[in-house]
């Protein structure tokens, strides 16, 4: 029972360094790469219909030799606006999303995004139109990207976000030290290994126990037989047999208390034994797992760069540079921003409770003309910035003009 238990450690640690290996990181080009092949893709099925402008796109733009998005776009006939629409937005892609690993980024590709009607509308439009050659590209897609020479080995994490800096590693470095190592989805499947591993433990000490207690049970029996046939030996003192049949029992009497004691010595040790496999697995397995990938809800302040505030926007899509002020304002400011650059900055939702109830009180002006709704407003009282959901906006003349909107959810 032990030594199946020892299987179960190995496997388990087993499992769980495969989990790790599979989860392939990225670099930027090779996120680049394979965005630019699903563009071209579906460029090619919203052409189908078109079968000459088809083959004109195919004659400048071949995807096998996975063409850059300006090869793509240059390719498409200006006539079919709608197809160069989902060109661009299919190339934003690399804007809107933080892709980590392989595995996130063919589940994106090949099936969560055409189901994101908000931020990708033109993508799930195509999906609705042409779903009967969709599954073909899907199928396409996944063949090519799971062919091991289309991505880099490049241990290199892919960072989405264009100019980072050296000292938004370190940040990103010391928030995960702290974030512990109970974390992420490996985390999780140690913790259920261990508790299972836990759980078969216990059952053995169980099962232990219960044999144990049979032996003691038939022990018990014997010995009431052997008074039994004492008392019956005064009676019948004549009949031989049974003056033999006590004997018997007396002989074997030492032999089951042997047996018990025996038993009860290893039930000891291989619970003692048990219990230094399980903690030396537990600390091989922690000094294992890596640094978890912390969550990007709360984004890690740069101290390198400056955090302004923005009051009410002053129409669709932009706030006027004069509203921005350094230090957070309650009730006036709406929004906070790091800057990227000089003309560049991310922004989110201010976590001002006054700021936010005045937002509530004017959605449409407030959040409407910067932030895409994630869902509905119904007797909410905190506005939340979603996870990876920061806006871009940059600065224009005098106006800072929304890039890409901040995605944002409402809560009670």
């Amino acid at each position: 029972m032990l030594k199946v238990l020892n299987c179960f450690f190995i496997l388990s640690f087993f499992y769980i360094s495969i989990d790790k290996i599979q989860a392939q990181t990225l670099t930027r080009e090779d996120v680049k790469k394979a965005i630019n092949y699903f563009n071209c893709k579906l460029v090619e099925g919203s052409l189908n219909k078109e079968e000459e402008s088809l083959n004109a796109f195919k004659s400048k733009c071949d995807c096998n030799k996975y063409p850059s998005f300006e090869n793509i776009i240059n390719s498409i006939d200006k006539n079919f606006t709608a197809t160069v629409d989902l060109s661009k937005e299919i190339d934003n892609i690399t804007n809107m999303e933080e892709i980590k690993d392989t595995a996130e980024l063919i589940k994106l590709l090949t099936e969560s995004i055409f189901s994101e009607k908000i931020k990708y509308k033109k993508i799930v439009k195509f999906s609705n139109d042409n779903s009967a050659q969709l599954s073909k590209i899907k199928a396409d897609l996944l063949r090519t990207f799971q062919d091991p020479s289309f991505f880099s080995d490049s241990p290199i994490r892919v960072e989405i976000n264009e100019n980072k800096t050296a000292n938004e590693n370190e940040t990103k470095n010391e928030q995960t030290a702290e974030s512990g190592w109970f974390s992420g989805f490996s985390s999780q499947m140690i913790v259920i290994s261990l508790l299972f591993s836990f759980i078969v433990s216990l059952i053995f000490f169980i099962i232990s126990r219960i044999q144990l207690n049979n032996l003691n049970q038939q022990l018990s029996e014997i010995n009431k037989i052997i008074d039994r046939e004492k008392n019956n030996n005064h009676v019948k003192n004549d009949e031989g047999t049974n003056d033999e049949y006590t004997k018997l029992l007396k002989q074997l009497e030492p032999v089951f208390n042997k047996k018990i004691v025996q038993l009860q010595s290893d039930l000891k040790n291989d619970i003692k034994e048990l219990k230094i496999n399980f903690e030396k697995s537990f600390e091989t397995i922690k000094k294992s797992e890596p640094n978890p990938v912390i969550s990007q809800f709360s984004p890690p302040k740069d101290t390198n760069r400056t955090t302004f505030y923005l009051t009410m926007p002053e129409g669709e899509k932009t706030f006027s540079n004069q509203t921005k002020h350094l230090k957070l304002e309650s009730g006036r400011s709406i929004y906070e921003a790091i800057e990227i650059n000089s003309t560049k900055a991310k922004f989110r939702i201010c976590n001002n409770q006054d700021s936010i109830n005045r937002a509530l009180n004017n959605l449409d002006k407030c959040i409407k003309t910067v932030c895409d709704e994630l869902n509905p407003p119904d007797g909410a009282t905190k506005i939340i910035t979603d996870i990876n959901g920061e806006g871009i906006i940059e600065l224009q003349n005098d106006k800072w003009v929304v890039i890409t909107k901040a995605r944002i959810r409402y809560e009670i």
